[in-house]
């Protein structure tokens, strides 16, 4: 979109102010225009509580597809509970059919905005942002639900609140209404360059490996203030797709290297040689944080990454192999899984059509002045949708129709004889 489409729509979420949406959400103020997405301040008049209203740009409610998938994943989203997740209250459609999330507003800054004001982070520091990323990543896997844009701009550290614990990740389920760099038209990509995984970047299936990686792109911007790879975006997503993983920890900040064989772990470019799940990850974070602050009290942490790093003996290299065949199936089942998903949504598009396809062919049918070859084409078109009615009165209408039809033909037939 360009600079004159994005200032139009900051104008027309501008002019919404003071709109009540949903019957009891007033919008109070614009909190930002992302790459396809509003962001406003709201509240509930019943009850005073302050909300996150986000909703489409006005320049993407004439897509095909964009509104029915904002509600699609913000229904997804709204199921998802875990206190570094900010919770959905409300999804539905407001007047002009524009599609509206309800979230809890959470105040404080993102990871991009603290890099920015006051540099990398602290490695242990880092360590447990991202240990605490992997529990929302965890609740989420479990509901089948990928992020697919982890990223310093969607984690937040809530006001007054410290490391880990205040550490929350936002754009769950509508990862495509955040900021720009933004790719999502049919067949392309979908995610931000500087963070998204091998798969994603070749426009492959993503599973919560995908996630992540992301992860691991994210701790690397944590810990050393730059991006993984380096260049434009198209430079990046190459990066990302094909090039080896870089020297990142040779970036002028004292990385310890157990630190740099578990970020690289979760930057595999297969993603069955990336960690089982976001919980796995979590531990290991969060034990390797404690041991980067006190190596001499934490001696098992360092070895328990020598085994994923470089097997020396014949059973640490068994580990290693059965660790990577967990990891393979796993995967295999998520990519399954999630290609299933695909499939089940297309099917539902379709039956949906077809359904709407039947209800107007039955008020054909049911229609007193229609000819019989109205009726006919009709019943024709009915016998070929295979889509079972539900509606116990309409059904009745159509057999009196269908009896009807069969009335004036013999009628027909008769006065042909006569």
């Amino acid at each position: 979109m360009s600079d004159d489409s994005r200032a139009q729509d900051q104008h027309a979420a501008a002019a919404r102010v003071g709109e009540v949406v949903l019957g009891r959400y007033q919008i109070e103020a614009v909190l930002g225009v992302g790459g396809i997405g509003v962001l406003f301040r709201g509240i509930n008049v019943e009850t005073g509580e302050i909300v996150a209203l986000k909703t489409l740009r006005p320049a993407y409610l004439g897509s095909r597809t964009a509104p029915s998938r904002f509600l699609r994943e913000a229904r997804i989203a709204m199921k998802l509970r875990h206190a570094a997740i900010p919770r959905g209250f409300a999804v539905g459609v407001d007047r002009g059919q524009v599609p509206v999330l309800v979230m809890e507003l959470v105040s404080g800054r993102d990871f991009a905005r603290i890099l920015k004001t006051f540099g990398p982070l602290p490695v242990p520091d880092a360590l447990r942002a991202g240990a605490r990323v992997t529990e929302a990543l965890d609740a989420a896997h479990r509901m089948a639900v990928v992020h697919r844009d982890i990223k310093p701009e969607n984690i937040m550290l809530l006001d007054g609140a410290e490391i880990p614990q205040g550490v929350c990740v936002l754009d769950f389920g509508i990862a495509f209404c955040a900021d720009e760099p933004r790719f999502t038209a049919a067949n392309s990509l979908l995610g931000t360059p500087s963070y998204m995984s091998p798969e994603q970047a070749r426009g492959e299936t993503v599973t919560p490996a995908s996630d992540l990686y992301a992860l691991g792109a994210t701790l690397v911007e944590l810990i050393t203030g730059r991006t993984l790879y380096l260049g434009s975006s198209m430079e990046q997503i190459t990066g990302h797709a094909s090039r080896p993983i870089p020297d990142w920890h040779e970036r002028g900040v004292a990385v310890p290297e157990p630190v740099v064989r578990m970020v690289n772990l979760l930057l595999q470019k297969d993603p069955t040689r990336r960690p089982a799940n976001a919980a796995v990850v979590g531990g290991l974070l969060g034990e390797l944080a404690r041991w980067c602050e006190d190596p001499v009290a934490q001696h098992a942490t360092a070895d328990t990454y020598q085994v994923f790093a470089s097997a020396t003996g014949e059973a640490q290299r068994a580990l290693a192999a059965r660790v990577d065949e967990c990891n393979q199936r796993l995967h295999r089942a998520m990519q399954s899984a999630a290609e299933a998903q695909g499939r089940l949504v297309r099917q539902l598009v379709e039956i949906a059509a077809r359904r709407m396809e039947r209800a107007r062919l039955e008020t054909e049918l049911v229609n007193p002045g229609a000819s019989v070859e109205t009726v006919t084409h009709a019943r024709q078109s009915l016998a070929t949708l295979g889509v079972a009615s539900h509606d116990g009165a309409r059904e009745a209408a159509l057999e009196s129709a269908l009896a009807r039809l069969q009335e004036n033909s013999l009628r027909e037939q008769a006065q042909l004889v006569a």
